[in-house]
């Protein structure tokens, strides 16, 4: 199993589909192979444990991390968030379980011309949304042109920036839709025009900015242009993947049910499933250990070794292409000085901080992790204490004198708050800066980063392709809006 082609990752310890317990990329999953037996005490039942109840009844206990910030997949990019649009919502391709790839989605197959510059998509003629109206060609075209547009300023349009006439469209300069080139063709062919030919391109449709938004539920509750539209809400929710949304608890939880429309119902074996938001993965590995959770993604680093010693075949490891990183705020001073940034990369030794992760997770030598798609780069990160120190007297804070107190931005979830006091110590030893810790839930971390309210942050991704890690910086690249740009 391989991560989603996108997903902005509040630590490596989400799980990417909630079809399957094996967590990506240095993340560790905990599976149950076993069911718990009833105990009896002083003559009375004690109440059923959620996993043997779940299997009994063919409902999936999910650890699904922090609370999603939404369910709408155009304007959402965390994990958490992904996790269950992934059960709600199908797209033209969706990516298999076992190898990672492209796979039969909505469309049921599709067509690549010579030149790779024109895709057609060939749609199932059962798909339904799970209102009984047809999944058409028409709905990817008019979720495109949502997902494309400025006003609602969706984190999902640049997936769509290889399209030809896409990127113009999404950044003003070309108005009329009908020049991007995705249209249907009729009722079930979608017709995808490129601008050039794009590797990566079947793997960004099978990922969540491209799932198919209902268009006429959306015109029922609010303008279709508007993140304040009310569909998501469980009483509005209309989706065409193969469960339902029947509840959403906030903190609590969300319980889908399998949809009675989904085309592939029939070999869905599972009834429901339940996705239980848990801050802290101490509490999580508990759930887990006494029978409240099938599966969990997130596990202390202290906890790995306890696992991998009493019940190996429970504890799974597997890499996929993520990475954390360090951003400070490039229009803040004094982060706005580049030798301020760079003598704050140079002082992180990052051999000793990964040691201090679940996951056996990589240091990371470069942007975009090596591995996959024949790209294996030479290393162009490596720390330097002297130079480090060196940069920041010629930024005028000697030995950090001056240096102002900083803010560090976490978001409340997995090994990120050890992470950021290991970082904190590194930067006081190495550069004499003072840094406190500003621990925030998934939704305020995520707002703070959109409007540009931090100092610095910690920031994760997992993204399928190299290109697209370098892709994070490119000027107005919908996903990041990281604020530092560079016209070449």
């Amino acid at each position: 199993m391989i991560s989603p082609p996108r997903w902005h990752a509040p630590h490596a310890d989400v799980p990417a589909s909630p079809f399957t317990a094996v967590s990506p990329s240095g993340r560790v999953a905990l599976l149950v192979t076993f069911t718990l037996g009833v105990v009896l005490a002083s003559g009375c039942r004690r109440p059923e444990p959620a996993v043997d109840a779940g299997l009994r009844t063919q409902t999936l206990h999910v650890g699904n991390g922090v609370e999603p910030q939404g369910l709408d997949p155009q304007t959402t990019t965390g994990a958490p968030d992904h996790s269950i649009q992934l059960a709600l919502l199908e797209g033209l391709l969706v990516a298999d379980p076992l190898t990672g790839q492209p796979s039969f989605g909505v469309a049921e197959s599709w067509d690549i011309s010579a030149d790779l510059l024109v895709y057609t998509f060939h749609l199932r003629n059962n798909a339904v949304w799970s209102d009984g109206v047809p999944v058409t060609a028409h709905d990817f075209v008019q979720s495109a042109r949502r997902a494309l547009s400025p006003k609602l300023g969706a984190e999902a349009g640049n997936d769509y920036i290889w399209v030809s006439g896409a990127r113009d469209y999404l950044e003003g300069r070309l108005a009329d839709f009908a020049s991007v080139g995705i249209r249907a063709l009729d009722t079930h062919r979608l017709e995808v025009r490129l601008e050039q030919p794009t590797p990566s391109l079947l793997n960004l449709i099978a990922g969540s900015g491209w799932l198919p938004v209902p268009l006429h539920a959306l015109e029922r509750h609010g303008e279709v242009e508007s993140r304040l539209n009310r569909w998501t809400r469980p009483e509005h929710f209309v989706g065409n993947g193969p469960f339902v949304l029947k509840e959403w608890r906030p903190n609590r939880y969300i319980r889908v049910e399998k949809s009675p429309t989904y085309w592939d119902r029939e070999r869905a074996g599972l009834q429901a499933i339940v996705f239980h938001p848990i801050d802290d993965p101490g509490a999580e590995e508990k759930m887990f250990r006494t029978g409240q959770l099938h599966v969990t993604s997130t596990l202390p680093a202290v906890r790995v070794e306890h696992w991998r010693r009493i019940q190996p075949p429970v504890l799974q490891i597997e890499r996929s292409q993520r990475l954390s990183f360090i951003l400070p705020n490039v229009l803040r001073p004094p982060f706005a000085d580049a030798r301020v940034r760079r003598a704050l990369a140079l002082a992180i030794e990052r051999e000793p901080l990964i040691r201090v992760m679940a996951g056996e997770p990589r240091a990371a030598r470069t942007f975009a992790p090596g591995g996959a798609h024949d790209y294996d780069p030479a290393p162009h990160f490596e720390e330097n204490i002297d130079a480090a120190r060196a940069l920041l007297a010629e930024a005028e804070f000697p030995g950090g004198t001056g240096f102002p107190t900083t803010e560090l931005l976490l978001p409340n979830r997995g090994d990120n708050r050890i992470l950021g006091e290991v970082l904190q110590e590194m930067w006081r030893m190495h550069l004499g800066i003072a840094v406190e810790l500003s621990v925030q839930e998934w939704g305020v971390y995520i707002d703070a980063i959109n409007s540009g309210g931090y100092e610095i942050v910690l920031d994760s991704w997992s993204l399928q392709h190299p290109y697209d890690f370098y892709d994070l910086h490119r000027t107005k690249n919908s996903m990041s809006r990281y604020l530092w740009e560079s016209p070449a």
